[in-house]
């Protein structure tokens, strides 16, 4: 059987070639009105041993796969790429697919949120312009895609996945998938058990916490999960290693991890009372505490890229020890830009109505946006700075109530083949221990240990892993149970 799909080579991509599949806006309504989900391939780079195809989403919530599938390609195992024809897709609601629209134009969606403090809010009064803002923007969202939003949740997005497999003519379903990526896999394992023939899930989210509020309806779905708190844990380890490394190795190392953590927490104390301006190559930058705390969160994802942040947070150091009336310190650092190469795969933001309507459809959260303070409240004393850059950006989700069409389990579907799931144990994004917990609740899983930092493998690129997933879908063979592997490198490297 072969792909019923059109494709067409993709412009400026190189190998990549595009299509549209048309999927049913209502699951339940297979031969009604349809929606276009834009696809992406690259062909097997080895087609005398080509296996099959892979279907491969690498994040979100809302990544568009068309878009980030080329850039992301190089990073996937040699022999995914050579022995599968690689598949991206943007999900329904978001990019070339048929998406959800909020503002005619970028520049409508900047004036809208132009007065709003970011990157998170920090005084009861900016809280309230956030609440007020983010309402307003919820309303003019579900207003202007009343018929589309009802059918944006993993499990639309699951299905979706099983015609995608059907078009591109695979009897079996071959899947990976990175942090949200592994919400529609969970699901579509579930949904279609026997449909399974290998899926390996990096960096994961508990389905139970994110689908459901059963163990706290008094908190929004990121609160719920503990995202705020694995982003502090990734504070402190960022700290603590590179204190353990010296100046050397970390820029912003003081005499010892204790007190490297003490430093940053001055300089953030100094900074909640004075936000500081630096001379860069690009003119002058204005540092708050709450862009130190967003951009950090960010960094801490790929570890490729801490020592550049360790450079930025020293220049942030000196210019909260210097006198205001001296001016700003000059510095040959972008200190606004988290640090960027082209040796690791980058990350993305999808606009705010493309997340929003993937987070709201899928989760429940309180409905009182009032109720945000409290929880603010909450993260804060447990994650500092951490809980407010998370508990603040789903606010919105208090005007949404939840896709009827999500799937909410069980979990525990005996699948045709186990399931590979990776976890590292200092992940800043996704929890290691719900990874852990994910493996005990389907049904065949086999869990592979990065005892490492960095959300994921996939974004913080490991050869062992690499060998694992390649012997995976290849051959099927998994590791041996409790397995685990080193970093790649060390995040402070002297």
């Amino acid at each position: 059987m072969g792909s019923s799909l059109d494709w067409q080579p993709k412009e400026g991509a190189g190998d990549f070639e595009v299509a549209t599949l048309k999927v049913p806006l209502d699951h339940r309504e297979p031969g009604g009105e349809q929606i276009g989900l834009a696809v992406i391939r690259r062909r097997a780079a080895d087609p005398a041993r080509r296996i099959g195809s892979l279907v491969f989403v690498s994040g979100g919530p809302a990544f568009p796969g068309v878009t980030l599938l080329p850039a992301h390609y190089p990073f996937l195992p040699a022999e995914v790429r050579e022995r599968f024809d690689v598949i991206g897709f943007d999900p329904r609601g978001a990019g070339e697919s048929t998406p959800v629209q909020g503002f005619s134009s970028m520049q409508e969606l900047g004036e809208f949120f132009g007065d709003l403090p970011l990157p998170f809010p920090v005084t009861e009064k900016e809280q309230r312009l956030w609440i007020d803002k983010f309402t307003a923007f919820a309303q003019i969202v579900r207003e202007r895609n009343e018929k589309l939003l009802p059918h944006i949740s993993s499990a639309d997005i699951a299905r979706d996945m099983d015609l995608l497999r059907q078009a591109v003519g695979e009897d079996t379903l071959n899947y990976l998938g990175v942090s949200f990526g592994s919400l529609p896999g969970i699901t579509y394992a579930n949904l279609f058990p026997d449909r399974v023939r290998s899926m390996a899930l990096d960096a994961t989210i508990d389905p139970v916490d994110w689908f459901t509020d059963d163990r706290d309806p008094t908190l929004n779905a990121t609160l719920r999960l503990g995202f705020d708190v694995s982003a502090a844990r990734g504070v402190d380890r960022f700290l603590t290693l590179g204190g353990e490394a010296g100046p050397k190795a970390c820029a912003f190392a003081a005499e010892d991890a204790q007190a490297t953590r003490a430093k940053f927490r001055t300089m953030l104390e100094r900074l909640r009372e004075r936000p500081v301006t630096l001379a860069t190559p690009k003119g002058p930058q204005t540092v708050t505490y709450p862009i130190v705390i967003a951009n950090l969160w960010v960094t801490l994802y790929q570890i490729g890229y801490w020592q550049a942040e360790a450079e930025i947070l020293q220049e942030i150091w000196l210019a909260t020890e210097r006198p205001e009336e001296e001016g700003p310190l000059e510095t040959k650092l972008d200190v606004l830009e988290s640090p960027a190469g082209t040796e690791l795969p980058p990350l993305f933001a999808a606009p705010p109505e493309w997340s929003i309507a993937f987070l709201g459809g899928d989760t429940p959260n309180p409905s009182d946006p009032q109720s945000w303070f409290a929880q603010g409240e909450i993260a804060e004393r447990r994650s500092g700075g951490m809980g407010s850059v998370v508990n603040w950006g789903s606010v919105a989700c208090a005007a949404w109530t939840p896709s009827e069409n999500r799937y909410i389990g069980p979990w525990d579907r005996p699948t045709a083949a186990p399931i590979l799931l990776i976890g590292t144990v200092g992940d800043p994004g996704t929890s290691y221990e719900a990874t852990v917990e994910l493996a005990g609740r389907l049904a065949d899983a086999r869990l592979l240990t990065v005892d490492g930092e960095g959300h994921s493998a996939f974004y913080n690129p490991n050869p062992h892993v690499a060998a694992a997933l390649g012997a995976y879908f290849a051959d099927g063979v998994l590791p041996e149970p409790g397995a685990s592997v080193p970093p790649a490198h060390h995040p402070f490297p002297s």
